[in-house]
Formats: C-alpha cells, structure tokens, sequence
C-alpha cells in the first residue's frame, strides 16, 4: 500500500491535504500527524480528491474513521492512519445531472438525421418504440 499524499499545506484557517487516489474504493488516509495538528491548532481538514473537495474538523474525521498502522521505513514506529470514505463533490455530480439531458437531446437530433432504417432500428433498441 502506498500513500497517496500529494502535498499538504498548512494554512491559518486549514491543514489542505491533496489526495491523487483512494487506497480502497473511496477511502482516503489521513497521517495522525496531520489530525493531531489540526486538533491542537483548532484548524479544519480540507481534503482536495479528483471527486471534489471535503471539509472536516478534526474531530469529524475521527469519529467514523477506521484506524489503520502501516509500517513504511521503521518496522519499530509504524505511521497511524485514518481512514475514511469521501464521496463524489455533490455539485460535481448536479452538474452532471443537467448536463445528461442535453446529452440526450444531442444523440436524438443525431439520430432523425439517419436513414429511416437506422433510426428506427436504434429507437428500438432505447426503448424508445
């Protein structure tokens, strides 16, 4: 398992971890280092994925979060992880919602420009007859 930590900046207001991938589906790790200093700081995590961006107080990150120790270069101190699933950006996916139909409008304005054959053979198949 590699972690996949960018970089991380840590701001007045905010620890900002960017994420290139989740290591299992769509659960990110985050060091204790980084959780900790949020804690003691009073900072907000805001985790920055390719799905979107996630806020959270340190203490909403540990609250559900599963707990993980990965031996990386010290076999005697292993890195405390926390773990925690990060859904897709809500307005990410509302953006995408709106732009379905005009999708949809494209592919049927595609489709009465083809022969009669063809049209109605793909009406069909969309279950559009």
């Amino acid at each position: 398992m590699v972690l996949n930590m960018k970089n991380y900046i840590i701001t007045k207001h905010a620890v900002i971890i960017e994420m290139e991938k989740p290591v299992f589906g769509t659960k990110y790790y985050i060091r204790d280092k980084y959780i900790n200093i949020a804690k003691k700081r009073n900072l907000k995590l805001v985790v920055k994925t390719p799905d979107g961006v996630a806020t959270y107080t340190a203490k909403e990150w540990l609250k559900d979060a599963d707990r993980m120790e990965k031996i990386f270069n010290f076999p005697d101190q292993p890195m405390i992880l926390y773990g925690k699933h990060i859904y897709m950006d809500v307005e990410k996916r509302t953006e995408r919602k709106k732009e379905e139909p005009q999708m949809v409008e494209n592919v049927m304005s595609v489709i009465t420009k083809m022969p009669t054959k063809y049209r109605l053979e793909i009406k069909a198949k969309l279950g559009l007859i």
